[in-house]
C-alpha cells in the first residue's frame, strides 16, 4: 500500500505526475510490463493491473503487438457532436416521394427492399403452398371465380379462432374479419378509432402504408 492505496494505483499516479509534468507525452511509449515490474519490484501482474487503471481513465491506450502507449487526454480531444432532442408533434403524414421511391425499388430484384417491412420470399415454403394451391383447385375448379363478402370466408374464420385459443385470446369466429392484406387492415383500425383531424401515435421508423392511411383517413401522426 502507497499512502493508503492500492499498490497499483500508487504506480499509476506516478506515471500520471510524469505525464503532467510532459516527461511523458501523447504518442510516448510506456515501459513494457517486465521494465515496470523490474522498476518498481512488483509483480508482472500487479503492473498490468496500474496498466488497465490508467487505460480505463484515457491515459494510456494498448496497441496490438507494441506496448502501451500514453494518449491525448479526453478534455483536449474534438468534443463529440451534441444531438438536441426531437420533440415530436403532430403532423400531416402526407405524400413523401420517398413513399413512391420505396415501392418502385420494392419492385427491382437488384433491390433489398429494407423499407417494406416484408420477409424475403425464400423464407416462405411455397413449394409446399403451391401444392397445396394446386390441389384446392383440383377439388374445387371454381374455387377463384367468385368473390368472398365479408365479414370473410366462414372456415377460414373459424379456424384463426380455433388458432386464436393456443395464443390465449379466446376469439369467436364473429371477433374475426378477413380483409385484402394488411393495408385494408390498418385503414378500417384507423378508422375504428380516430375521426379526420385527430392525432395518432406511431412507431419510428414506422411502416409506410400506415402513413399513406392517414393521410387518406385525415389524421395527424406523433
Amino acid at each position: 500500500m502507497l499512502s493508503g492505496m492500492p499498490l497499483y494505483v500508487g504506480i499509476a499516479e506516478n506515471l500520471t505526475k510524469q505525464m503532467a509534468r510532459g516527461a511523458l507525452r501523447p504518442g510516448d511509449r510506456v515501459p513494457s510490463l517486465r521494465q515496470l515490474s523490474e522498476r518498481e519490484r512488483v509483480s508482472v501482474s500487479t503492473a498490468l493491473q496500474a496498466y488497465l487503471w490508467l487505460e480505463t481513465r484515457g491515459y494510456i491506450e494498448a496497441r496490438p503487438q507494441s506496448g502501451f502507449y500514453v494518449r491525448t487526454p479526453f478534455a483536449k480531444l474534438i468534443p463529440e457532436p451534441q444531438c438536441e432532442t426531437w420533440k415530436p408533434a403532430p403532423a400531416a403524414a402526407g405524400t413523401d416521394a420517398i413513399l413512391s421511391g420505396m415501392l418502385a425499388a420494392a419492385g427491382d430484384p437488384a433491390t433489398i427492399p429494407f423499407g417494406v417491412s416484408g420477409a424475403s420470399p425464400e423464407l416462405f415454403p411455397y413449394r409446399r403452398l403451391n401444392l397445396i394451391v394446386r390441389q384446392i383447385l383440383k377439388r374445387h375448379p371454381d374455387h377463384s371465380t367468385h368473390y368472398e363478402f365479408p365479414p370473410g370466408l366462414d372456415r377460414l374464420r373459424r379456424q384463426i379462432a380455433r388458432r386464436s385459443l393456443e395464443m390465449g385470446c379466446g376469439l369467436s369466429p364473429e371477433d374475426v374479419t378477413i380483409t385484402n392484406g394488411a393495408m385494408e387492415a390498418i385503414s378500417l383500425s384507423l378508422r375504428a378509432v380516430a375521426r379526420p383531424g385527430d392525432t395518432v401515435a406511431v412507431e419510428s421508423p414506422t411502416y409506410f402504408g400506415l402513413l399513406g392511411n392517414a393521410t387518406a383517413a385525415g389524421v395527424k401522426v406523433v
